[in-house]
């Protein structure tokens, strides 16, 4: 159609204005010529818009390559962060022998010795040469990387420099390399002896005034330590006996603002926690519980993941405390336990909503379904049940733990100004079929069911 009016267009100007000066001889318009010229340009639109396509392909190509770059960066960064703190933790775990970090019963502020990072991990910037200036030797064993390894395996004692015969000090270390600064065995073989039982919990002893994003909680009053797997100086506990263990950690709020943390298990977060404490209000506790399954050699620590700008830890509120349920619980026909949270926010429930806690870390018997957040006894037995639930903004949740569709115990969370979250316990006598699942009953208007801090988990007893 546009051909058309291009054409008719055409015909009218050359029929106005193609009179010869003299306008003595009329112009007639060739039509052909028309035709041609529109053809002509009809094929010069068509290619321009070609070009303008591929154009568009190419940067279509090349933000994806970006794209890509970006996240295999972000990845490099995450991982790289992830090693530091498992060479700082690992030091730590290399200096049995150090002074305490000194606390009191008052107050104390770790910024000046707590956060020091000792062992460095970098990528060399001058890439051309990516050389190492100095070297170091460690006496860690593979299990202090997550590795199974035999409790009475040799260290590898600090090795002597090849020129001067010196025992080699503190090291930078080049991109593929970990290296932590360690002090020389007395005895090159390390024997342990396996415990029978594994049991912990420790506390604050003094209230810790703006620890950091990053801060490993070192809960330095210990009440119970069987199986010497927590270290009260590091705040780490490192598993003495492969098996199924069960963790609690409570973190309380003196200052106003609020706080999260996180339980990592060799660098990496497994379970998260909320505590607030609003300007008009009181200081608040808030924990989580988890079911792991750990391996020799494997450690566990609690982590400050962010915070307003001057919160403080409260004393004895804040705790740690794990023990094992079963060391052989995968071959065991006689365990179940599992532990499951949310992969994502769930924005206005609604009543009578049954929570689907999708994203499963332990399902030891298959009792749980993530589809259905169901959990069906498949074993008759006494069943301790723990979950927690969080709201992301601003108001109020009432959730209830049900036992075959009847209400066994509620649990609140609310508040006006921060996100919150509480916690709530069962214990229950199941027969083999009962039913059991956590389910909203009212809400304030428009809430959100917080991920990461809405878990639920379960457990037999006996």
């Amino acid at each position: 159609m546009w051909l058309f009016g291009l054409v008719y267009l055409l015909t009218g100007y050359f029929t106005v204005h193609g009179q010869s000066a003299d306008q003595t001889v009329p112009a007639t318009p060739d039509i052909r010529t028309i035709l041609t010229v529109v053809s002509d340009l009809t094929k010069q639109i068509e290619g321009l818009e070609k070009y303008q396509l591929n154009y568009l392909q190419i940067v279509s190509s090349l933000e994806a390559k970006v794209d890509s770059v970006q996240r295999k960066c972000d990845k490099i960064l995450e991982e790289n962060n992830r090693l530091r703190e498992r060479v700082e933790i690992l030091e730590n775990l290399n200096h049995p022998d150090d002074p305490k970090p000194s606390t009191t019963h008052e107050q104390i502020n770790p910024r000046e010795e707590d956060r020091t990072s000792l062992g460095k991990l970098f990528i060399n910037e001058n890439h051309s040469s990516r050389k190492i200036t100095e070297h170091s030797y460690t006496n860690i064993t593979t299990a202090d990387f997550g590795l199974k390894s035999d409790p009475g395996a040799t260290t590898v004692e600090s090795a002597p420099d090849a020129q001067s015969g010196n025992e080699i000090p503190k090291s930078t270390v080049g991109f593929d390399k970990l290296a932590v600064r360690s002090k020389k065995p007395e005895h090159q073989n390390r024997v342990q002896a396996t415990p029978a039982f594994v049991a912990f919990n420790a506390y604050l002893s003094g209230t810790i005034l703006d620890p950091g994003t990053g801060y490993i909680i070192q809960f330095n009053d210990v009440l119970t330590n069987v199986g010497d797997g927590y270290n009260p100086a590091t705040g780490v506990f490192k598993c003495p006996i492969a098996g199924l263990y069960a963790f609690t950690w409570c973190t309380g709020m003196a200052n106003a603002g609020y706080m999260t943390t996180a339980l990592l298990k060799n660098g990496i977060s497994v379970a998260y926690s909320f505590v607030s404490y609003p300007h008009d209000s009181y200081p608040s506790t808030a924990c989580q519980t988890s079911v792991l399954m750990l391996s020799y050699g494997d450690i566990l620590y609690v982590k400050v993941t962010a915070q307003t700008s001057s919160p403080a830890l409260y004393s004895p509120y804040t705790s740690f405390n794990g023990f094992l349920l079963k060391h052989d619980a995968l071959s065991s026909t006689d365990v179940v336990a599992f532990t499951a949270h949310l992969s994502k926010d769930i924005p206005e429930p609604g009543d009578d909503y049954s929570i689907k806690f999708d994203h499963v870390v332990t399902n030891i018997g298959n009792g749980y379904n993530p589809l259905t957040g169901v959990f069906t006894c498949p074993k008759a037995g006494v069943y301790l049940f723990t979950w927690t639930a969080g709201i992301s903004n601003a108001g109020y949740l009432f959730t209830q733990l049900a036992k075959n569709g009847v209400t066994v115990t509620n649990s609140f969370t609310g508040d006006n100004y921060y996100s919150s979250l509480s916690s709530a316990m069962a214990v229950l006598l199941l027969n083999q079929g009962d039913v059991v699942s956590v389910r909203v009953i009212a809400h304030s208007p428009a809430p959100s069911v917080w991920h990461h801090y809405t878990s639920f988990t379960g457990l037999i007893l006996h």
